[in-house]
């Protein structure tokens, strides 16, 4: 009876120790209910739709951040950027070491592409359609990626799959070759299921997959192919140059025809915080990208001359008169008229001191203030009260693709290729027409 008691507890703790090893098994197994997980995801169309905004997620700019487009510029002789913390100063000014590199080289978009990629198969779709449309997206999005990348560095690894250890991520370099291929490839692929207009803003369609092969292609010099890509463009029928410049990169010229596609952000949500960046010191800005003097020097008179040449009319004591429209629609310079925080003024930059008060955007007077005494037009003009109330949670949507760079691309392969010059000539006619209008 001692011996069957004994065995009897050797029986019941057994069969408890076996249930919480199952039970422990099945708990370390059970997918969080306040989280997204492989377990929990990729179940219908709305989530495929997730991942696909996932995608988007700085899909243009992540190589850099959020300044993507105006600190490239820094890195040459045409803006100067006096951001401590930036090393886009040391690119342009020759003192790049290890630890100052711009920071293009980042996989974080592929990486959530070809997840992406190798999972959209999972979920139903009501219209097969659409999961084809999605994957297009997905798919140029991730060709983009490898296009600044490679451009940058001249041949990278390509990583095609999701890549779950370290020791997966190990792939060897491929040669730039191989990596332009890739992208041509890919875009050549995606383009005919993207439809001609996007299912809504800010979404890729025809025109932006076949802007990112246009400037591909213009990247290699593969002049053919690149005009053959902006001629498409032009059959689609949806786009045209704007005759207001200025309000086209303003809150109010957001829906122009001429913009194929613009960096999506909406207040609070999910803002553009950049618009500090452009502004003055007095304005409450940062200052951190403005053009330089070597900018100003490329625009010409108005006569067509420049200033260095003889009877080009250019006086130093009025180094902005009589000079090319388009300076004005670039750069704001000392004498403008601007209607900033506190009301109407002229742009002074020049003087230390006005009125016997500090001039607070005299290039000196601290680290937010213009170092150039110049700042940027687009996305400045009008006025700085389009912004209001704040310059770091906006919704501007700063322009990636527009028309103009399509037939200007068209006017430099036939140039190279030595081609329909007239052509050439009438566009560039017809678009300096729009500054002397």
């Amino acid at each position: 009876m001692i011996r069957f008691i004994k065995a009897s507890k050797y029986i019941i703790c057994v069969g408890l120790f076996s249930y919480i090893v199952s039970s422990c098994d099945n708990f370390f197994n059970t997918a969080p209910h306040d989280a997204i997980t492989p377990a929990t995801f990729w179940k219908t169309e709305q989530d495929a739709d997730a991942a696909l905004t996932a995608c988007y997620n700085w899909w243009f700019d992540q190589c850099t951040g959020p300044n993507y487009i105006f600190f490239n510029d820094c890195m040459s002789d045409i803006s100067f950027n006096r951001t401590g913390s930036s090393s886009y100063k040391q690119v342009a000014t020759g003192e790049l070491n290890p630890n100052k590199v711009p920071n293009y080289y980042k996989y974080e978009s592929i990486a959530r592409c070809n997840v992406f990629l190798a999972n959209i198969h999972r979920p139903a779709f009501g219209n097969e359609e659409d999961r084809k449309n999605m994957i297009a997206q997905v798919r140029v999005i991730r060709a983009w990626e490898y296009l600044v990348i490679n451009f940058w560095f001249g041949g990278i690894p390509l990583i095609t799959e999701p890549t779950a250890t370290a020791e997966e991520a190990q792939v060897a370099r491929s040669s730039e070759e191989e990596v332009k291929n890739f992208i041509y490839k890919e875009l050549d692929e995606a383009i005919p299921d993207l439809p001609d207009e996007p299912s809504e803003k800010g979404r890729i369609a025809k025109g932006t997959a076949l802007a990112i092969k246009m400037r591909a292609h213009l990247y290699y010099d593969d002049w053919k192919e690149a005009r053959q890509a902006a001629y498409d463009i032009q059959k689609l029928n949806l786009y045209e140059l704007d005759k207001d410049f200025i309000k086209m990169f303003s809150l109010e010229g957001q829906d122009s025809k001429e913009i194929i596609y613009a960096d999506q952000h909406i207040e609070d949500l999910y803002k553009f915080s950049d618009v500090v960046r452009l502004y003055n010191n007095q304005d409450g800005g940062w200052a951190s990208f403005v053009p330089t003097q070597n900018l100003v020097d490329m625009f010409e008179m108005e006569n067509g001359l420049m200033p260095s040449e003889a009877n080009s009319g250019y006086d130093e004591r009025h180094p902005f008169a009589n000079r090319d429209p388009r300076l004005y629609n670039t750069i704001i310079y000392p004498g403008m008229d601007w209607e900033g925080k506190n009301g109407k003024r002229i742009i002074n930059t020049l003087d230390k001191t006005i009125d016997g008060k500090a001039n607070k955007d005299y290039y000196s007077t601290a680290t937010n203030a213009s170092a150039t005494g110049l700042l940027y037009a687009k996305y400045t003009l009008p006025s700085i009260k389009q912004y209001s109330p704040s310059l770091n949670n906006d919704r501007l949507c700063p322009i990636l693709f527009r028309y103009a760079e399509v037939l200007l691309t068209i006017a430099e392969c036939n140039i190279e290729l030595n081609e329909n010059l007239n052509t050439a000539l009438v566009f560039t006619t017809d678009y300096y027409s729009i500054f002397y209008r």
